[in-house]
């Protein structure tokens, strides 16, 4: 038998060997248990779903009142019963059932599968119910949680678990597979779970345009006579300090454009002094978010309250509270985020409140970005950590705006995967310039080699770019780098969930 969990978050925990739905299990029927089956008498019966209310759960089942003939009936259980368990149940005084296993179905579960589950794997899960069970000879107090899964192709199941702590029902769990009763669990400041990051990427994908779509119109506004003094000056200065598309040339100021892109303000103010500072004057979320204080106090107060609460920390902090309703969303953040268009009706707006709407756009554009890179970093099944930074640089060529969505990948190999101690880098370029139309590049680093996948959606630039690839390669090569293969592709470049390892285009055994 293996030993019970104990310890706080970031300890490892094991899996309970003791089943969860014991014999004799006594259900109230929510109807009279005579329309169905007479006293005493017996029948199958299997658990379609479970919900849990404030002191019991509400269980529907599918009961086989006579052969050929089933009908689904609700009640009431004191503890949780997992989905597709098979009951046989004896019908009982004052309308109640009484139940036992009739045979392995899907109760909970007291081990894990590593052929299901590898060492590595993240599992999330959400406490149902907590039982205190009797003292020992050790007399050390015990809890019995029974855990539902949220991910992995065992979602939905039911994982029993012994806790020295009684875990208020409702609250989320994260941990990593350690063994078949073996986990670590992740405290919740160690890891943000892609669930919420996923309900905050909706409402942000909804509000966000791209920066080389909006700037034109900031632009335009720059002079006009409604602005008030500060937020024309907020304005121009945010204009001024955008790059052009010789800076992003220069290693050096490349670097520092990456750096001050909105990415990391948030861990830049956190460390005080000259970072501070520094953000403060030069990221480019930081310039928009001045822009839009400005702008509040003159916008009528509906809107500014809107903008106010869309862009303010305390509404990104409420992902905790109310993603477990939305869990369904499913929600798969994509490279590069779509190119949404301006809404006409805004071109009717007065300059005001035009001006405030655009640049809360462009914070949920530069927002997205940052959930986008959380949701992206995690720890693979076999362990491999994959660190994930997502950017958007807009540069200007003359009077035009353009934007390049960057996507950097540090993919660390554990000793357990097959490529064991290695480091791999992806980057992703994603750009559209007229007339050439979109294009992305995918360019994989390892093993001291580099390699790219072109993907152009017009035809002319594809052969273009294929005539360019030799040049191209020979340029790699007078730096000293080492070159692998070198593809281009007419058409989209694969996007979404599979865009990571699961698509990876080249053979790294070759």
């Amino acid at each position: 038998m293996p030993a019970p969990i104990s310890g706080p978050p970031g300890a490892s925990f094991s899996p309970s060997a003791r089943p969860t739905t014991q014999p004799g299990l006594s259900l109230n029927l929510l109807q009279p248990v005579s329309s169905l089956l007479a006293l005493g008498q017996q029948a199958q019966a299997e658990v379609i779903s479970i919900q849990q209310t404030q002191q019991s759960f509400d269980v529907m089942l599918k009961l086989q009142v006579e052969p050929g003939r089933e009908t689904t009936v609700k009640a009431q259980s004191p503890q949780a019963i997992s989905p597709g368990t098979q009951l046989i149940v004896q019908a009982a005084a004052n309308n109640q059932l009484l139940t036992q296993l009739a045979g392995p179905g899907n109760p909970a579960l007291n081990q894990l599968d590593l052929q299901e589950l590898p060492l590595g794997t993240l599992l999330q899960g959400k406490v149902v119910s907590v039982e205190q069970l009797l003292q020992g000879k050790s007399q050390q107090i015990q809890f019995r949680v029974l855990l539902e899964l949220l991910n992995t192709p065992l979602r939905g199941r039911l994982l029993t678990l012994d806790s020295p702590r009684a875990l208020a029902p409702g609250n989320l769990l994260s941990a990593l597979v350690q063994g078949p009763q073996a986990l670590q669990w992740l405290s919740p400041s160690s890891q943000l779970d892609s669930l919420e990051l996923q309900q905050q990427l909706a409402p942000q994908l909804a509000r966000q345009i791209a920066l080389e779509q909006l700037l034109p119109s900031l632009a335009q506004l720059k002079d006009s006579a409604q602005l008030p003094a500060d937020a024309k000056q907020s304005l121009l200065l945010l204009l001024g300090k955008l790059p052009s598309g010789d800076q992003l040339q220069d290693p050096s100021q490349l670097k520092q454009l990456l750096h001050f892109s909105g990415l990391n303000l948030e861990a830049l103010l956190q460390q005080g002094g000259n970072s501070a500072q520094q953000a403060a004057q030069l990221d480019l979320k930081a310039q928009l978010l001045r822009l839009v204080a400005t702008l509040l106090p003159h916008t009528p107060q509906a809107l500014s309250q809107q903008v106010a609460q869309s862009t303010s920390s305390a509404g990104l902090a409420g992902w905790l509270k109310s993603y477990l309703q939305q869990k369904e969303l499913g929600l798969n953040p994509s490279f590069p985020l779509p190119n949404t268009a301006l809404n006409p009706k805004g071109e009717q707006e007065a300059d005001l409140p035009l001006l405030l709407r655009l640049a809360s756009s462009a914070l949920a554009r530069l927002q997205s970005h940052q959930l986008s890179s959380l949701q992206q970093s995690q720890t693979l099944a076999d362990g491999t950590q994959l660190q994930t930074w997502q950017y958007e640089l807009p540069y200007r060529e003359g009077s035009q705006w353009h934007g390049v969505q960057i996507r950097l990948q540090e993919e660390k190999h554990s000793e357990r995967s097959k490529q064991a101690g290695s480091t791999l880098w992806r980057i992703d370029l994603a750009l559209q310039l007229e007339p050439l139309g979109p294009i992305h590049v995918r360019a994989l680093w390892h093993n001291d080699e580099i390699s790219t996948h072109w993907w152009a959606e017009h035809a002319q630039t594809f052969a273009l770019v294929e005539q360019a690839l030799p040049s191209f390669v020979e340029r790699l090569r007078e730096r000293g780098l080492k070159v692998g293969e070198m593809h281009c592709q007419h058409g989209q470049a694969p996007s979404g969930s599979k865009t990571g390892l699961q698509q990876r285009w080249i053979d790294e055994t070759a």
